[in-house]
């Protein structure tokens, strides 16, 4: 590919576009920009063929000058785009990771429903379907700002452990059974940065509202070392004003009976049990160690302790995998009744061990939007949506859920919407400014190895939190 334009910003811009209109010609595929008086250009030229796209600069998108000259960009290489390529990316120009941060930014302006709906379609090029699909979302995580106040914030507790690598995943740095041979000294640090990290939200008169334990996967803390991880939580905190408390345990083989009546005796009420998928030859392909047949073991436990919440993962796109096999896993995880299910589409990591991006077939897309439509007559809506980089086609992964079991922590972390505190490593940290909305990420070391040589690295990032917030004027 070839990319024409002043800068390298303008350059990834395209480049990120071209990657989503032209999947398998992008070899092929000359781009150049070039913007006249108050409007860009864009040309493409695909082997002998080539067409032009314009598009203003447009002040009615009530946008600031940079965001409006992009999506102007994004218009004007989807016009040319339409003429040259078979495939139309069902969220049009919303190249970023969290496209209902379009319209959710336009609802808060006042931009009525229709109007908003016009504007996706013809300014972005999103589908009908999408549109309608984004504005809903937006909707929803308009009304979960709107439940939290600036005091508000979440914590979360990294476990970053796995009792062994997904062929698709970059987590782990060495072997599982060295990594949790860590276990034990990690949870002792990890107690000692909660109790750290409490302290200083006490200080800033913050207000704890969810907590989210996730990995990794957790499920691999034996009972006594969940016991003392959440005992730590509970000495450090006032609890009073929680309103889920979720463990991603994770993998189904990790599930006990003497694990899940522990954590709903120290107050867990959300849990997260993840299949991937119920066929075992791809667990097997993929390199879990679990089996169909323990997710339901693990699943029958976890309602035998009447966990108000569970969610399940599924991943589409999994090697071997086509639409009838994500449909089976749909209506497997479905038959179980959870009251909240996730579909996330196969996103590659930049260390995982497999890194061929698999093409996704116009057949395997149309199953993912009819496992969407499965989770909805089955009585869960959508209220969650993001995508990752390296993710197979233009999938995305979408969290639905009962009416009323929705997780408040997953839409805050998704959009920005409050303060996040994270202990423990791998753990990010997110400070959101109360003037303007500027994001100040606070990032803990990546490895358990790096993260218990240095015990003092969350007293300084909880110092330097505190004095950037000062230089805000947040504190």
């Amino acid at each position: 590919m070839e990319l024409f334009a002043k800068t390298e910003g303008q350059r990834l811009s395209l480049f990120h576009l071209a990657c989503l209109f032209f999947h398998g010609d992008r070899e092929n595929l000359t781009v150049k920009r070039e913007d006249g008086e108050g409007e860009i250009r864009v040309a493409l030229t695909l082997g002998e063929r080539t067409a032009q796209g314009t598009a203003p600069v447009n002040e009615k998108l009530h946008l600031e000058p940079a965001r409006a000259e992009s999506a102007a960009v994004g218009l004007a290489f989807a016009r040319a785009a339409e003429d040259l390529s078979s495939y139309q990316p069902p969220y049009g120009t919303l190249i970023g990771v969290r496209p209902v941060k379009v319209p959710l930014f336009y609802l808060e302006r006042g931009i009525e429903k229709t109007e908003l709906a016009s504007l996706l379609e013809k300014e972005y090029r999103v589908s009908k379907e999408k549109a309608a699909l984004l504005l809903s979302l937006a909707e929803e995580e308009l009304r979960a700002k709107k439940s939290l106040s600036p005091e508000d914030a979440m914590l979360y507790l990294s476990i970053p452990f796995c009792p062994s690598r997904c062929s698709y995943c970059s987590f782990i740095s060495s072997s599982a059974p060295e990594h949790l041979s860590l276990l034990d000294g990690y949870v002792t640090a990890l107690a000692e940065e909660i109790r750290l990290t409490a302290e200083a939200m006490a200080e800033d008169g913050r207000r704890l509202r969810c907590i989210y334990m996730g990995g990794g996967t957790p499920g691999v803390l034996s009972p006594v070392q969940m016991e003392r991880t959440l005992s730590a939580v509970k000495e450090a905190f006032d609890l009073s004003s929680l309103a889920e408390f979720c463990v991603e345990i994770g993998r189904p083989d990790t599930v006990t009976e003497e694990k899940l009546a522990l954590l709903r005796k120290m107050g867990v009420d959300r849990i997260s049990i993840n299949p991937q998928t119920v066929h075992n030859a791809t667990l097997e392909r993929i390199g879990r160690r679990h089996t169909a047949e323990d997710f339901y073991r693990a699943m029958a436990l976890a309602k035998k302790h009447a966990f108000p919440v569970i969610n399940c993962d599924l991943i589409a796109a999994l090697p071997g995998e086509d639409g009838n096999d994500l449909l089976r896993s749909v209506d497997e995880v479905l038959a179980l009744q959870p009251e909240n299910l996730t579909i996330h589409a196969l996103s590659l990591k930049k260390s995982a061990e497999d890194r061929a991006t698999p093409a996704v077939s116009a057949a395997l897309r149309q199953a993912v939007e009819e496992g969407h439509g499965r989770c909805i007559n089955a009585g869960l809506f959508p209220y969650y949506l993001y995508r990752q980089k390296n993710t197979a086609s233009d999938l995305e992964n979408t969290g639905f859920a009962l009416r009323g079991k929705e997780s408040l922590y997953n839409l805050a972390m998704m959009e920005d919407l409050s303060d996040i505190y994270a202990c423990g490593a791998g753990g990010i940290g997110k400070a959101v400014s109360r003037k303007g909305g500027k994001i100040r990420r606070y990032a803990q070391y990546k490895y358990p190895y790096e993260y218990l040589a240095d015990p003092d690295r969350g007293r300084e990032l909880l110092a330097k939190r505190k004095r950037e917030a000062a230089e805000e004027g947040d504190a």
